[in-house]
């Protein structure tokens, strides 16, 4: 017997509900997979596009946000497959990068320093080449679990693997970025 999750995810009209309240998280955690904004919101219409389509399939096992994230992970991994996605890819590389280190201008005490600035955004920026450097698996577990802050379960839930397995994947990648960043 459905839960009221899975049936509410099953109407039409709810789905609507469930596409605004899950939409920028989705976005994000493409955005942090692929580091095209494009990209991203291409991967995000098509996520919601495959829930939609897949609705019923939904089973209520997990959250719907998780159950939506492993749909968007399996996407990327769907277009890293593709061929034709390699080549645009490696031409669209250095793009959106403005829009993402925008953040890094601001320092905590809300006065602007120029030099800081400039450190804080080259910052920011080898961390995201670092990050964008991981395999796909380890990406994704960095992001979920570094920009979506989701939990372990959670993350497990989403690349359908073990928590063990979420364990190394965070700890190769953390390392891996440290190694960059020093």
């Amino acid at each position: 017997m459905p839960d009221e999750t899975s049936a509410t995810l099953l109407d039409a009209e709810d789905f609507d509900g469930i596409v605004r309240h899950h939409q920028q998280g989705i976005y994000r955690l493409l955005l942090g997979l692929v580091r095209n904004p494009d990209e991203a919101e291409a991967l995000t219409q098509d996520t919601f596009v495959q829930a939609f389509v897949h609705r019923a399939s939904f089973r209520g096992d997990a959250a719907i946000g998780t159950w939506l994230a492993r749909i968007a992970i399996n996407r990327v991994r769907d277009r890293e497959r593709n061929r034709a996605w390699q080549f645009w890819r490696g031409f669209s590389r250095g793009q959106g990068k403005d829009d993402a280190l925008r953040a890094a201008e601001h320092v905590a005490d809300g006065v602007p320093d120029p030099e800081r600035s400039l450190r804080a955004r080259q910052e920011v920026e080898t961390v995201r080449e670092a990050v964008a450097r991981l395999p796909l698996r380890q990406r994704a577990a960095f992001t979920l679990r570094y920009v979506e802050e989701q939990s372990l379960e959670e993350i497990a839930s989403a690349l359908g693997c073990r928590m063990g397995t979420v364990k190394s994947h965070l700890a190769r990648a953390v390392a891996a970025v440290r190694r960059e960043v020093r």
